[in-house]
């Protein structure tokens, strides 16, 4: 036994009930399990799970992408936001979501006027981002067997579809507030969607669920079925929640952990580059700003449908690396497309968006699932 194992009972000594991912020295078999009992309990934990989680990512991702829907309202021309600026200003305002908040606004007071409206969106998605999808993936995943466990994490990705589509529709509404109150459209989107994401973070805090054993809308008898049919399922223990000179080795040294970062990132990078741009693609499409705002919707429908199919089949034939390919393959082709247009029809062009994005977003579940596991 290794070291690392040795110390493992240190990772989980605050928590001492049955853990769920670990079989106790006993092995357990589906066999043993009522499984009406268990399809009431998975029941029951997809009502209790996934709802609260979904709303806060949804409302997530609005707050991260609503850059995009503000820079085809006014805010590159009254910002003077020119050649590289807004990059820099997009990689600044992003980064901030991941690292600390102070470096970033020292930056973006290189382009001041930016700073006012998007200063409280930094301080919030300092604390917004940084842990939420880890933190939000790392507890689902203790409550599903893993061939269950895909097709819920593409649902509930689907919030970054509904955000999408609705961010564009909501930015078309908003930008008719603009010159109230001497605030340009692009202002509003900010100060509107920033106020509604804070608002539903307190009651969000009373809503979400803890650690299978802890939680409190399970009774004892479905916390033990948990328990036990997990055990079934993954017979290796792998819930780390305190950091401490044993967990820390064991995340560097296992490589499946930078494997997962490393395909999240592969599938990420491509996936957040069309958001981010696609109001000001479809803008270069030769649409108006409200037109491009409004058919970023049918791109986020086909995107959710590729997620949930996807999801679908992976989890009923318990396997994931087929659609993985699939998706990265369409996004290859549409970026091809994309590099290709010059002289192409912008049917040929907004074809290629579909593309990009319905096989990114098939990507984003398995990503996030194999990095899991």
């Amino acid at each position: 036994m290794s070291a690392i194992e040795e110390k493992q009972p240190a990772l989980t000594r605050e928590h001492e009930m049955p853990k769920p991912h670990q079989t106790n020295g006993s092995d357990f078999s589906d066999a043993e399990n009522d499984p009406r009992a268990e399809s009431r309990l998975v029941r029951k934990l997809d009502l209790i799970i996934f709802p609260t989680f979904f709303v806060i990512y949804m409302m997530s991702f609005l707050d991260r992408i609503n850059i995009s829907n503000a820079r085809i309202q006014g805010m590159v021309e009254d910002l003077d936001l020119t050649g590289n600026k807004f990059n820099i200003a997009l990689f600044t305002y992003y980064i901030s979501y991941i690292l600390l908040e102070v470096p970033s606004n020292m930056v973006i007071k290189r382009f001041s006027p930016f700073l006012v409206p998007v200063d409280s969106d930094v301080l919030l998605g300092h604390y917004q981002y940084a842990g939420v999808l880890p933190g939000i993936i790392y507890v689902t995943s203790m409550y599903y067997k893993r061939h269950e466990y895909q097709k819920r994490m593409s649902f509930f990705f689907c919030s970054t579809v509904v955000a999408g589509a609705f961010g564009g529709l909501l930015a078309y509404a908003i930008s008719k507030l603009g010159g109230q109150h001497r605030l340009a459209a692009w202002r509003w989107i900010f100060i509107i969607e920033g106020a509604i994401t804070s608002t539903f973070a307190i009651f969000a805090a009373f809503l979400i669920i803890d650690w299978p054993e802890q939680t409190k809308y399970l009774t004892a008898e479905e916390k033990e079925l948990l328990r036990r049919r997990l055990a079934a399922d993954i017979v290796e223990t792998c819930r780390m929640d305190v950091l401490n000179k044993a967990s820390f080795q064991r995340i560097i040294s296992d490589c499946k952990i930078w494997l997962g970062a490393l395909i999240y990132m592969g599938v990420g990078v491509p996936g957040l580059s069309g958001t981010f741009f696609l109001p000001t693609i479809l803008l270069e499409f030769n649409w108006k700003a409200q037109e491009a705002q409004v058919r970023t919707i049918p791109v986020y429908v086909l995107a959710g449908g590729t997620m949930v199919i996807g999801a679908w089949a992976s989890d009923k034939l318990r396997h994931r690396f087929s659609f993985f390919v699939a998706g990265t393959s369409m996004v290859t082709i549409g970026y091809g497309m994309l590099l290709a247009q010059e002289g192409k029809s912008r049917d040929y062009k907004f074809g290629a968006v579909f593309l990009v994005f319905g096989g990114a977003y098939m990507c984003y579940a398995h990503g996030a699932c194999m990095a899991s596991e």
